[in-house]
């Protein structure tokens, strides 16, 4: 398959850092450390002083800590990986036994075995190696017959697609 040029740009850093956070808290997260925070308000307003609200304020704000810190983590890791790249264009080979990222920062290659999933979405994918790791793929660049090349190598090895 003919090598594809694929363009970064910061506002899609922006745009997969924030993906990647939703998809490690989800809904369930951020419906929970809501209604923790209104349970530690309400009981704050009617005068309640008993260690179960002290509990749930400890707890609503350790749960916003965690997700601030997670998110400033990894946009912090991207924006600082995109910000060193001279231009911010890749190059990506497909080929039978690997996906190969080349970028003026430097070569990755990676088995196709090595992914564990790939999140699609409008602007791109989410290549996951591990958890907390992962590669984004434009798809802006992306020709339909390399889309359908990644979907049937990762289909072939059963790597969860979504």
């Amino acid at each position: 398959m003919q090598p594809i040029i694929i363009h970064y740009t910061e506002a899609l850093v922006r745009r997969t850092v924030l993906r990647y956070w939703f998809r490690s808290t989800g809904w369930f997260y951020i419906v929970a450390i809501a209604l923790t925070t209104w349970w530690f308000i309400q009981g704050l307003w009617d005068g309640d002083r008993s260690w179960s609200v002290g509990v749930s304020g400890t707890v609503a704000m350790v749960g916003i800590l965690f997700a601030l810190m997670l998110y400033i983590v990894h946009f912090r890791r991207s924006i600082s990986k995109f910000r060193r790249l001279e231009k911010p264009e890749g190059l990506l080979e497909l080929a039978a036994d690997k996906m190969s990222l080349t970028a003026d920062t430097g070569l990755v290659n990676l088995r196709w075995d090595s992914i564990t999933e790939i999140q699609r979405y409008p602007e791109a994918w989410l290549v996951f190696l591990a958890p907390g790791q992962f590669v984004t793929l434009p798809t802006a660049d992306l020709t339909n017959d390399a889309r359908s090349f990644i979907l049937d190598k990762t289909k072939t090895l059963k790597i969860k697609i979504r």
